[in-house]
């Protein structure tokens, strides 16, 4: 039950655009675990992948606090970008 009011928290804050509260839930929930937006990986395959793989690129999960940083960078564009309503 605990788990299901967690993806219903995540999911309402994700729909709002809130990044950073979601962040910091998670971290304070299951911090071995990253929201979506923090884990990147790079698969064989993928569209674009190749050239990075080639390169010796990796992605992975971000750190705590580059995820943090990046959550707080996402609330800050869709603010900026929400004075501009579309329909």
């Amino acid at each position: 039950m605990r788990r299901v009011a967690l993806i219903v928290a995540v999911a309402t804050l994700l729909l709002a655009g809130c990044y950073r509260p979601v962040a910091d839930q998670v971290k304070a929930e299951s911090p071995d675990m990253r929201p979506w937006w923090c884990n990147s990986n790079l698969m064989p395959g993928d569209m674009g992948s190749q050239w990075y793989l080639d390169h010796g690129h990796q992605k992975g999960e971000l750190s705590w606090d580059d995820c943090l940083t990046v959550s707080s960078d996402f609330d800050a564009v869709v603010t900026f970008a929400l004075q501009w309503p579309t329909r």
